[in-house]
């Protein structure tokens, strides 16, 4: 997994 994915992540988290 890329760092990008990690931050996709963690924003689609903060979304939810």
């Amino acid at each position: 997994m890329r760092e990008e994915t990690r931050k996709f992540q963690m924003k689609q988290k903060s979304f939810i």
